[in-house]
């Protein structure tokens, strides 16, 4: 538990008539643990605690030098600087040089600032190279759980200023059982001065308000419903870590998805165990079809092959800002080459494809003499009156798990965050993918395997439903290495698909009242 500590006004800064809550009180008032992390849901005040602990540290402690850091310099910009603003007057900026991203702030020692770096952690190895050269007093991580911990380990070396605390500040989003729930939760005892503090916006089994009490309550105290907050009933204060979240966002938090609500409301690690693609959300990557067969996208056909076992081909397009639709797939057991290239002929209704890319199983001569199915896939003369030439994707060990990862970064944004996806599958086309996706598992270790032999084995998915699976990896990582998407489109068309799928397809479906 994040612990008591020093004497200090820590209502400053915060919004007026919004003091720290409870948590967010206990985060600043722990000044012992080397670590420590405030890690829970979704409008939770995880992230204005962590900005106002920055801010504590940087005027509390003359001549202070601290780190801000989080994977993109994007988010940087568009986030931590919309905290930042609300919680430190601009009259104690001394200066701030972008190109350095380096802001000198103003201390009661006149002669003695303390100066914030801001830096991007998405380049691991020159994000340690730079903090490698850094003293630091105090450091802060924001979304934790989107970097590696190599990186914590890096400046966990660098925390060694004289007269400061000597401290690094986390916030994160819980992950399922990542490298946070290990050092944090499983293994607390094996990891000296770390403190952990859950918050989160609702207790998992407290009654839940309805709309009816928010528009009754309105009348009442005579406001707009939309200007409730949860501290206006105080028979619900007990269950939230954050009583000033509006009451019709917390309405809408509860209305989302069981595996969404668990992790991003209750704050449970477990909601997501296993999963590989633990980021789909079949109510925000699912999107209504719409016509893709112009010039403004470019089309991928992957395929795994099956036989006995399902074949699997998938049909990709991709708009110019790199991002993948997958509009239809063929799923089918038992079929005859020239029959599938009938089939993907008629579903292609004639577009150009960029590339083919399938299985390297293919291209094996199973017995002497005899030919490859690819063989047979070139072939024109079998009835079809088509050749399909394939390119062979890599699906050696190591080549599978970097390609997982692919998948895994075009699937990454959650879908309540402001970061973008970079995949959405059509609804009522690819039904077979929408289901494997949301059951494609890492493979659990043999009960009988030693500890040490379990550490040195790579994870490897679970060969159980994995065809439309292998299919999505092959398309996926192809389309990343070439860089493949429309590349003569002009301005206009890329305004438009810009703004055609963010208010189309990225806020389709009952998501609104979203705040940040």
């Amino acid at each position: 538990m994040i612990g008591q500590g020093e004497n200090v006004d820590y209502n400053i800064g915060y919004p007026e008539g919004m003091p720290p809550t409870p948590k967010q009180l206990g985060f600043h008032q722990d000044i012992t643990s080397r670590v420590k992390l405030i890690e829970g849901g979704f409008a939770s005040g995880k992230s204005y605690a962590l900005v106002m602990d920055l801010i504590i540290n940087l005027l509390q402690y003359p001549g202070n030098e601290c780190v801000y850091g989080r994977l993109t310099l994007d988010e940087i910009l568009r986030t931590f600087f919309n905290i930042w603003n609300d919680l430190l007057p601009e009259s104690l900026i001394l200066s701030h040089n972008k190109s350095e991203r380096k802001i000198t702030v103003m201390t009661s020692d006149p002669e003695r600032p303390s100066i914030l770096y801001y830096i991007p952690l998405d380049d691991s190895k020159g994000a340690k190279h730079k903090i490698k050269s850094m003293n630091l007093g105090y450091a802060a991580i924001d979304q934790a759980e989107e970097v590696s911990e190599d990186i914590i380990e890096a400046f966990l070396g660098r925390l060694r200023r004289k007269g400061t605390r000597r401290q690094l500040a986390m916030n994160a989003n819980p992950e399922g059982h990542n490298w946070i729930w290990r050092r944090f939760i499983k293994e607390k005892d094996r990891h000296r001065r770390h403190a952990y503090a859950s918050i989160n916006p609702w207790q998992e089994d407290a009654p839940v308000p309805t709309e009816d009490e928010m528009y009754s309550r309105a009348e009442e105290l005579g406001k707009d419903p939309m200007d409730l907050m949860i501290m206006d009933f105080p028979q619900y204060v007990q269950y939230t870590d954050n009583p000033f979240l509006p009451m019709d966002y917390l309405l809408d938090m509860l209305s989302w998805p069981d595996r969404m609500k668990s992790r991003y409301v209750f704050g449970k690690h477990d909601a997501f165990e296993g999963l590989i693609y633990d980021q789909f959300n079949e109510n925000f990557h699912v999107v209504e079809p719409f016509d893709t067969n112009n010039k403004y996208f470019t089309r991928v056909i992957s395929m795994d092959w099956g036989k006995v076992n399902p074949l699997c081909v998938l049909f990709w397009d991709i708009d110019p800002q790199g991002v993948c639709y997958c509009t239809n797939e063929i799923y089918q057991t038992n079929m005859d080459i020239p029959t599938l290239k009938l089939m993907i002929h008629g579903m292609n209704r004639g577009k150009k494809i960029a590339a083919w890319v399938a299985d390297p199983s293919i291209k094996k001569v199973l017995l002497p003499g005899q030919p490859s199915i690819d063989d047979l896939f070139r072939k024109d003369d079998d009835g079809s009156g088509y050749a399909i030439n394939w390119r062979e994707a890599d699906n050696s060990p190591g080549a599978v798990n970097a390609g997982i990862e692919v998948v895994q970064n075009y699937l990454k944004n959650d879908p309540f965050t402001d970061r973008d996806s970079k995949i959405f599958f059509f609804k009522g086309k690819c039904p077979n993918l929408i289901e494997e996706i949301q059951d494609y598992r890492w493979k659990e270790m043999a009960r009988t395997m030693t500890l040490i032999h379990a550490k040195n084995q790579p994870e490897i998915p679970r060969k159980y439903k994995d065809h439309a699976m292998d299919s999505m990896r092959y398309a996926l990582s192809w389309i990343q290495r070439f860089d493949i998407r429309p590349k003569e489109v002009d301005k206009n068309m890329r305004k438009f698909l810009r703004w055609y799928w963010q208010r189309e397809k990225r806020f389709a479906g009952s998501r609104s009242h979203m705040v940040a």
